[in-house]
């Protein structure tokens, strides 16, 4: 006998290399249109409704875990995570990226300032980016080739297929030449790699911070009454993030981004202005505006907040009266945690030192 088939791998302890993860992942995919929001119809044929979700084999999702792996520690021990991004990493969460935003902001109403808060909202973020720019994420991060043989990216993204499968038939086969593939492991950890370089941006606007849970952007700025200066340099730092997301194949919707100003309410009174401008046209303030699942109003009071959760709650719970006979004690626990106790939880500690 002489030695292992090429396309047998050698796990015993070895780093596994960008060709044989070639070698292994089935890069055709199918994709299974699924409803954004249960509450829409599912007979409507609107695309912009739906969200391609691909169905990958197992052995690619495997690999693709591995590589992750691997992956992420590389770049955790080199210090080389985004370091305003919440998204899929462990120990951060919406709850954390909200506690970084809200702490930057009560600090600022102690210092007798308002913020301007923005949030801006990408238009298919996961589905846009060429192969070709996001293949240069990783390496611009220092994973290069010496590391992986190949790019691990240049092999996760290029040369990949997929079929649509819709009312029970299969659409012939197409190259995918955007984004990253819906329902993969790796392809959420590129993302992130890929739009790094926003941080960058906004940082270079003086004043300006932001934070980041995968594309959901916010962008504040703090400052002394009358607050003018404000809106100008957000509104700077918004064209250059446009011109950035341009430049990357990526697109700012104005017409659901949200801005918000926060303070106390004298302060409040004395800002003088009225919206902040954006490539397309300007954009107006709200009173209150949904960031990542918690609503803000203009004085931080949560009572939107609680009265929405409130409501929520007491709707599941009416749901499950309705069959509570049929249910043992058991599944009538697991119910509530599921949709009650869940929506109590979640963003709980925001609510820390709120007014009765």
């Amino acid at each position: 006998m002489h030695g292992h088939s090429s396309s047998v791998p050698r796990c015993h302890g070895q780093r596994i290399t960008a060709r044989w993860f070639a070698a292994c992942i089935k890069k055709r995919a199918v994709v299974s249109p699924l409803l954004k929001k249960p509450s829409l119809d599912p007979s409507c044929r609107d695309v912009q409704l739906y969200r391609p979700v691909s169905n990958l084999t197992f052995v690619s999702k495997v690999v693709e875990r591995v590589v992750a792996s691997q992956l992420t520690r590389y770049l955790q021990s080199h210090d080389l995570m985004p370091r305003m991004q919440s998204a899929y990493r462990k120990y951060h969460t919406t709850e954390t990226a909200l506690l970084r935003v809200l702490s930057d902001i009560y600090a600022a109403v102690d210092e007798r300032r308002v913020t301007l808060l923005a949030l801006l909202d990408l238009s298919a973020a996961f589905y846009c980016g060429t192969t070709t720019y996001s293949c240069r994420a990783p390496s611009s991060t220092g994973v290069r080739d010496r590391r992986f043989g190949v790019s691990v990216a240049l092999i996760f993204l290029s040369g990949r297929t997929h079929r649509i499968f819709y009312l029970g038939q299969l659409s012939e086969v197409s190259n995918l030449l955007f984004g990253v593939p819906q329902g993969s492991v790796l392809g959420r950890l590129l993302f992130l790699l890929y739009v790094a370089e926003l941080a960058e941006v906004i940082a270079a606007h003086s004043f300006t911070d932001g934070h980041f849970y995968a594309d959901d952007s916010q962008m504040y700025i703090s400052v002394p009454v009358p607050a003018a200066d404000a809106a100008r340099c957000l509104s700077a730092c918004i064209v250059s993030v446009e011109s950035w997301m341009s430049s990357h194949c990526l697109k700012m919707n104005p017409d659901k981004s949200q801005l918000l100003w926060i303070g106390t309410r004298p302060l409040l009174s004395k800002v003088t202005v009225n919206d902040v401008a954006f490539s397309t046209g300007s954009l107006g303030f709200s009173s209150v505006v949904s960031n990542l699942g918690v609503l803000f109003d203009v004085q931080l009071s949560t009572a939107d907040h609680v009265t929405s959760v409130c409501k929520s709650c007491f709707f599941q719970l009416r749901q499950l009266r309705l069959i509570r006979s049929c249910l043992t004690t058991d599944a009538a626990k697991t119910l509530i945690h599921v949709f009650v106790s869940s929506r109590l939880d979640y963003c709980n500690s925001l609510l820390v030192g709120v007014a009765d």
